[in-house]
């Protein structure tokens, strides 16, 4: 199985440490049992021996990414062996002991101040297209056609819309709209579309060392998208009905929320092809988001 593989080789070249004297170490240990799932998965691997992905989805019933997620969490813990099944590490062995020891403490040991980080993840996975994501991730080249046809219907809504793009902000134009202009502003909006992917990735590998599915990244990343384009056909619609209302402060408010829940949704995807944590993901989503925001508001000025 794909994900088995790839999770395979992250652990291969995370060898977990079996002494907990070390801060980081005993950090890692007690965040990696302090979630339920995660002590589930290390219980159903020190009841039977060894878990595999399919089984693990289908008795804890969760979704790929949030099991993604969890199992990443846990890579010092679980590892795979030549078979591609999941067994404990030394470490992980004395985390089982511990919670068939300690396991009403266990319960109440650090799980509220992580309980807002698990609540928010799991809101995060509702508001994705799961189905859609982890479809993808099998058949690429369906992501590809998608992707596209996404970015269509970008460049479309924006030409018509005349709006000003950078990533994911769009501020009315201020100069006439020729009907050169509209197109490089759907072409402007590709280009910068580009350069946040390009850099998302490099932050994926520099900061995080995260380098797999890359080509699965890219192809899926239009997807988490998705919400602007609704925001961009309420945006038209309104603008021919009233052009006052569009360039009120209430369509800004709903341009922000929209643009929450894309990033909500692009960190999920970065979850589930870079294996990368949900606090990691939100911070390279915000960075760019940011840095867009700056780059539209210098050039507006």
């Amino acid at each position: 199985m794909e994900s088995d593989k790839k999770l395979n080789a992250k652990n291969e070249g995370n060898a977990p440490s079996d002494d907990l004297s070390s801060p980081e170490s005993e950090e890692s240990f007690y965040y990696a049992l302090s979630h339920e799932i995660r002590r589930n998965i290390i219980r159903l691997i020190g009841e039977n021996g060894k878990g595999s992905f399919t089984h693990f989805k289908r008795s804890l019933e969760v979704s790929t990414g949030t099991l993604y997620h969890h199992l990443d969490v846990l890579k010092t813990l679980v590892v795979q062996d030549e078979k591609k099944k999941y067994i404990l590490s030394t470490l992980g062995k004395h985390a089982y002991d511990f919670l068939i020891k300690n396991y009403d403490s266990m319960e109440s040991t650090k799980v509220e101040e992580r309980k807002t980080v698990s609540n928010f993840v799991n809101w995060i996975v509702k508001l994705a297209p799961k189905r859609l994501i982890e479809f993808i991730n099998k058949k690429v080249y369906f992501g590809w056609i998608i992707s596209g046809a996404i970015l269509l219907i970008f460049y479309t809504l924006i030409a018509l819309a005349g709006v000003n793009p950078s990533y994911i902000f769009f501020l009315p134009y201020q100069d006439p709209l020729t009907i050169g202009v509209r197109f490089w502003l759907g072409a402007k909006f590709l280009i910068s579309l580009v350069l946040v992917i390009a850099f998302s990735e490099l932050l994926c590998r520099f900061l995080y060392k995260k380098n797999e599915n890359t080509i699965r990244f890219v192809a899926t990343f239009s997807v988490g998208l998705y919400p602007m384009i609704i925001y961009l056909i309420f945006h038209t619609i309104l603008a021919l009905i009233s052009p006052e209302f569009v360039e009120g402060i209430t369509m800004k408010i709903i341009m922000i929320a929209f643009q929450i829940w894309t990033i909500l949704l692009i960190s999920y995807i970065q979850i589930v092809t870079k294996f990368i944590k949900i606090e990691r993901s939100l911070l390279i989503t915000f960075l760019i988001h940011y840095i867009a925001f700056n780059i539209l508001l210098f050039t507006s000025l």
